[in-house]
């Protein structure tokens, strides 16, 4: 337990936080944390770390935000050395939890400072931790945190190309998650099933599959929609366009064009109302990339006018937004955009499977291939969602 004059400090610190925020509390924390490591040097009690452990995980996080990542990450080792000792000594629930946490916040630290690769292993440890958490108690926050794991985990193997691994760790989310929505229904609950649904899906296209995509990406069109017409929130809405476009994809490869146009039509509705209404740079870009996908549907059936029509208003909004406040790759999709509408007026209604390239289109060509080519080599570290300089469909 804290001694008499680190009580009132724990205390002040506490307060702080929660009437004046992170940097009042800081210098309280800072001083707890002294107290503490002379506690210890003095006698080593599973109490005093226990405290440390809790004192350095908070710390890591303000110096994370105040100062980057990588000054976070010593401490928040640290934190996790004195969460190994308390477990090894009380292997209750929460101090397994607590453990948990620390190995989840260190793997968010280190990605964030040194990528994917080096954040693997204390991902691994957190999800390995939550796993046997999960397996002892089935109690609903238990099973989250271990979906929140594994969510992570799979994110970082998709990252890294490691395809199989990243759809078996989302496969076992969905899976918890569902069992989540039925034993705890909640709006909470059932936002989390539909984004891992999406994520599976997403990864099984990316894996050439869309036959297992297709049926996920189904259950998140009808999770999306009960929600957006339950909430009748902005975001709700947005969500529920998001994944009628990403399914009617998925329907022009496994069906074809015309099964996925209703769903194509329908997500542009919804986002040409939320621009009217609730407007936002990522929506605006949204409606864009929506405007973009149903030309590219209805070009390929043949009406050449209006997927023109779809494509100017696409680059009209490409145009208009301000790529820092998008978090899609702005110049890929205003480029390819331009290309379409190059297509479109020099060569007339083509298939989308002709291996047409930019160079084949002759001079007027030359000043949009020497846009692509400059933001290629400007980004040649970065992974492109669109091959920029083929006519192909790209999926949103």
């Amino acid at each position: 337990m804290p001694s008499a004059p680190l009580t009132p400090l724990l205390k002040l610190g506490a307060t702080l936080e929660t009437n004046q925020g992170d940097e009042a509390a800081y210098a309280a924390r800072r001083e707890a944390e002294t107290l503490l490591r002379a506690m210890l040097d003095a006698e080593y009690t599973i109490g005093a770390a226990s405290t440390l452990s809790q004192i350095l995980h908070w710390l890591a996080r303000v110096c994370g935000e105040r100062d980057g990542p990588a000054a976070a990450i010593p401490l928040q080792e640290e934190a996790i050395k004195h969460a190994e000792d308390v477990f090894e000594a009380n292997s209750s629930a929460l101090n397994k939890q607590n453990l948990g946490h620390a190995l989840g916040a260190l793997a968010k630290y280190v990605e964030d400072a040194h990528g994917p690769s080096e954040a693997l292993d204390p991902c691994i440890k957190e999800e390995a931790v939550n796993r046997q958490l999960a397996a002892a108690y089935e109690e609903p926050w238990v099973q989250r945190d271990w979906a929140i794991s594994l969510s992570r985990l799979s994110r970082l193997n998709a990252s890294l190309d490691r395809l199989d691994a990243a759809i078996a760790s989302r496969e076992q989310e969905v899976q918890i998650r569902r069992a989540l929505v039925q034993s705890e229904p909640s709006e909470h609950n059932s936002q989390g099933l539909a984004a891992a649904l999406g994520w599976l899906g997403d990864l099984h296209l990316s894996n050439a599959n869309p036959v297992r995509a297709k049926p996920l990406l189904e259950e998140n069109v009808a999770l999306c929609r009960a929600k957006a017409e339950t909430a009748q929130t902005a975001e709700a809405r947005h969500d529920f366009a998001l994944a009628l476009s990403e399914l009617a994809g998925v329907l022009e490869e496994t069906e074809s064009p015309i099964v996925a146009l209703p769903l194509r039509e329908g997500a542009e509705q919804q986002l040409r109302e939320l621009a009217k209404t609730d407007p936002s740079p990522d929506r605006d870009f949204s409606l864009g990339a929506a405007l973009y996908n149903r030309a590219n549907l209805i070009y390929d059936l043949g009406h050449v006018a209006a997927a023109v029509r779809d494509w100017t208003k696409a680059a009209e909004i490409f145009e208009s937004l301000d790529p820092a406040e998008v978090s899609a790759d702005l110049e890929v999709w205003s480029l390819e955009t331009e290309q379409n509408l190059l297509v479109s007026e020099l060569l007339g209604p083509v298939p989308w499977n002709t291996a047409f390239t930019i160079e084949m289109l002759g001079p007027a060509s030359d000043a949009l291939l020497e846009r692509m080519t400059n933001h290629l080599d400007a980004n040649a570290h970065a992974d492109q969602p669109m091959g920029l300089l083929e006519m192909q469909p790209s999926q949103s």
